[in-house]
Protein backbone atom coordinates (compact mmCIF):
# COMPACT_ATOMS: atom_id res chain seq x y z
CA UNK A 1 0.00 0.00 0.00
CA UNK A 2 1.45 3.37 -1.05
CA UNK A 3 1.98 5.81 2.12
CA UNK A 4 2.58 9.29 2.47
CA UNK A 5 1.92 10.36 -0.95
CA UNK A 6 -0.30 13.29 -1.97
CA UNK A 7 -3.06 11.49 -4.62
CA UNK A 8 -4.92 13.39 -6.99
CA UNK A 9 -8.28 10.67 -7.76
CA UNK A 10 -10.02 11.52 -11.09
CA UNK A 11 -13.29 9.82 -10.77
CA UNK A 12 -16.18 9.56 -12.95
CA UNK A 13 -18.56 9.28 -9.90
CA UNK A 14 -19.55 11.81 -7.57
CA UNK A 15 -18.84 11.57 -3.90
CA UNK A 16 -21.72 11.19 -2.16
CA UNK A 17 -23.33 9.10 -4.71
CA UNK A 18 -23.95 5.51 -3.61
CA UNK A 19 -20.22 3.89 -2.45
CA UNK A 20 -18.48 2.11 -4.81
CA UNK A 21 -15.24 1.16 -5.82
CA UNK A 22 -14.15 5.38 -6.18
CA UNK A 23 -14.75 5.71 -2.95
CA UNK A 24 -12.95 3.08 -1.07
CA UNK A 25 -10.34 3.32 -3.07
CA UNK A 26 -9.74 6.52 -2.13
CA UNK A 27 -10.67 6.32 1.69
CA UNK A 28 -8.02 3.45 1.77
CA UNK A 29 -5.78 5.61 0.98
CA UNK A 30 -6.42 8.06 3.23
CA UNK A 31 -6.19 5.98 6.18
CA UNK A 32 -2.80 4.24 4.80
CA UNK A 33 -1.62 7.91 5.46
CA UNK A 34 -1.72 9.42 1.99
CA UNK A 35 -3.42 12.81 1.12
CA UNK A 36 -6.01 12.36 -1.77
CA UNK A 37 -8.00 14.67 -3.63
CA UNK A 38 -10.85 13.08 -5.36
CA UNK A 39 -11.92 15.13 -8.28
CA UNK A 40 -15.57 14.01 -8.75
CA UNK A 41 -17.16 14.05 -12.06
CA UNK A 42 -19.48 17.02 -11.55
CA UNK A 43 -19.03 16.20 -1.50
CA UNK A 44 -18.34 14.79 3.18
CA UNK A 45 -14.81 15.29 3.55
CA UNK A 46 -12.96 12.79 6.19
CA UNK A 47 -9.27 13.57 7.26
CA UNK A 48 -6.74 13.17 4.59
CA UNK A 49 -9.37 13.37 2.14
CA UNK A 50 -10.55 16.36 0.06
CA UNK A 51 -13.09 16.75 -2.62
CA UNK A 52 -12.74 18.95 -5.45
CA UNK A 53 -16.24 19.26 -7.95
CA UNK A 54 -15.35 21.29 -11.17
CA UNK A 55 -18.84 22.18 -13.56
CA UNK A 56 -17.10 21.29 -16.82
CA UNK A 57 -19.11 20.21 -19.92
CA UNK A 58 -19.60 16.24 -21.41
CA UNK A 59 -16.07 15.07 -22.33
CA UNK A 60 -16.99 14.09 -25.73
CA UNK A 61 -17.68 16.39 -28.36
CA UNK A 62 -15.80 18.70 -30.52
CA UNK A 63 -12.57 20.23 -30.32
CA UNK A 64 -13.98 23.67 -29.14
CA UNK A 65 -15.79 21.80 -26.04
CA UNK A 66 -11.89 19.84 -25.56
CA UNK A 67 -9.98 23.02 -25.20
CA UNK A 68 -12.51 25.04 -23.21
CA UNK A 69 -13.08 22.15 -20.66
CA UNK A 70 -9.27 22.23 -20.45
CA UNK A 71 -9.37 26.29 -19.77
CA UNK A 72 -12.33 25.37 -17.17
CA UNK A 73 -10.56 22.19 -15.73
CA UNK A 74 -7.05 22.20 -15.04
CA UNK A 75 -7.51 25.72 -13.24
CA UNK A 76 -9.73 24.51 -10.51
CA UNK A 77 -7.59 21.35 -10.00
CA UNK A 78 -4.38 22.98 -10.13
CA UNK A 79 -5.85 25.63 -7.83
CA UNK A 80 -7.43 23.27 -5.20
CA UNK A 81 -3.58 20.81 -5.61
CA UNK A 82 -2.00 24.12 -5.07
CA UNK A 83 -4.08 25.23 -1.92
CA UNK A 84 -3.58 22.01 -0.69
CA UNK A 85 0.22 22.10 -1.53
CA UNK A 86 -0.02 18.82 -3.06
CA UNK A 87 3.50 17.07 -5.03
CA UNK A 88 0.65 15.12 -7.02
CA UNK A 89 3.23 11.75 -6.53
CA UNK A 90 0.12 9.83 -7.87
CA UNK A 91 -2.82 10.92 -10.48
CA UNK A 92 -5.60 7.69 -10.24
CA UNK A 93 -8.34 8.26 -12.57
CA UNK A 94 -11.54 6.07 -13.53
CA UNK A 95 -11.97 8.38 -16.76
CA UNK A 96 -10.61 7.73 -20.21
CA UNK A 97 -11.72 11.02 -21.79
CA UNK A 98 -9.67 13.54 -23.92
CA UNK A 99 -10.08 16.11 -21.15
CA UNK A 100 -8.73 13.65 -18.59
CA UNK A 101 -5.65 12.52 -20.40
CA UNK A 102 -5.02 16.24 -21.04
CA UNK A 103 -5.42 16.89 -17.24
CA UNK A 104 -2.94 13.79 -16.51
CA UNK A 105 -0.47 15.25 -19.29
CA UNK A 106 -0.53 18.77 -17.46
CA UNK A 107 -0.30 17.53 -13.68
CA UNK A 108 1.98 14.72 -14.27
CA UNK A 109 5.26 15.08 -12.70
CA UNK A 110 8.50 13.13 -14.45
CA UNK A 111 8.69 11.01 -10.80
CA UNK A 112 4.77 10.85 -10.85
CA UNK A 113 2.96 7.67 -11.66
CA UNK A 114 -0.52 8.05 -13.09
CA UNK A 115 -2.86 4.70 -12.86
CA UNK A 116 -5.81 4.23 -15.21
CA UNK A 117 -7.96 2.15 -13.53
CA UNK A 118 -10.19 0.16 -15.25
CA UNK A 119 -13.79 -1.73 -14.29
CA UNK A 120 -16.21 -3.10 -15.61
CA UNK A 121 -18.74 -5.82 -15.41
CA UNK A 122 -19.51 -8.83 -16.62
CA UNK A 123 -23.15 -9.39 -18.16
CA UNK A 124 -22.74 -13.47 -17.64
CA UNK A 125 -20.44 -14.33 -14.89
CA UNK A 126 -21.09 -11.02 -12.84
CA UNK A 127 -16.81 -11.08 -12.45
CA UNK A 128 -15.52 -7.56 -12.59
CA UNK A 129 -12.46 -7.35 -15.46
CA UNK A 130 -10.96 -4.31 -17.62
CA UNK A 131 -11.41 -4.82 -21.17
Amino acid sequence: MLSGRDIILISSIEWEFNWQGHQEIASRLARAGNRVLYVENMGVRSPGLYVCSPLILAPFGSSTRHRLNRHLLLPLVLRAARSLRFEQDVIWTFLPTDTVATLVRMLSKPRGVVVYYCITQSENTGHRSCS
